[in-house]
């Protein structure tokens, strides 16, 4: 089973990226994605200790409280960003921001 975390605090964000994701899980069912949507980096964070971590991360930069780059620090110090690709997704495309996930280990950013 691939565990799949969503992580975007915009409502119609998280469910067009969630039913695409869905879309996906269910045209290759040989896979057994399980799909988890987060609405905030510390719902993600607290989810991933307390399952071991996912397989997969979607993650947003700007949300409230723990942006996507405060998400990938704390990914960093515990090591987990070295096993398990990032990928970002924001509407934020200068370069300092795509420069700055790179630095922090993403493995793709999709704006």
């Amino acid at each position: 089973m691939i565990k799949l975390a969503l992580c975007d605090d915009e409502t119609a964000q998280r469910e067009a990226a969630g039913n695409l994701l869905r879309e996906y899980a269910a045209s290759r069912p040989a896979l057994a994605i399980k799909l988890s949507i987060f609405s905030s980096g510390q719902e993600l964070l607290a989810a991933a200790e307390e399952c071991g971590g996912f397989d997969l991360y979607v993650l947003d930069i700007v949300m409230p409280g723990m942006d996507g780059f405060e998400v990938l620090a704390v990914m960093n110090k515990n090591r987990w960003i070295e096993d398990i690709p990032v990928i970002m997704i924001s509407a934020e495309s200068s370069a300092s921001h795509v420069d700055h996930a790179y630095e922090l280990g993403v493995t793709d950013y999709i704006s």
